[in-house]
């Protein structure tokens, strides 16, 4: 592990910079669903989703053996 983060600290600062950007723009963007936004939208329609198909259990009894 030791060898990777060296080696991401030898990779220029401009690199680095441009790489953290880019990955912030993939983050933010519609097709990843991984903006607050989109991730608190993808909630509640799943949310939505389980209360319609929602099915009570059966009642049971306990019996005291």
């Amino acid at each position: 592990m030791a060898d990777r983060i060296k080696e991401w600290y030898d990779v220029p600062k401009e690199e680095r910079v441009k790489r953290g950007l880019n990955g912030h723009e993939f983050v933010m963007s519609e097709e990843s669903m991984l903006s607050v936004t989109s991730m608190s939208n993808n909630f509640i329609n799943h949310m939505d989703k389980a209360f319609e198909m929602w099915k009570p259990r059966k009642p049971f009894s306990l019996f005291k053996v």
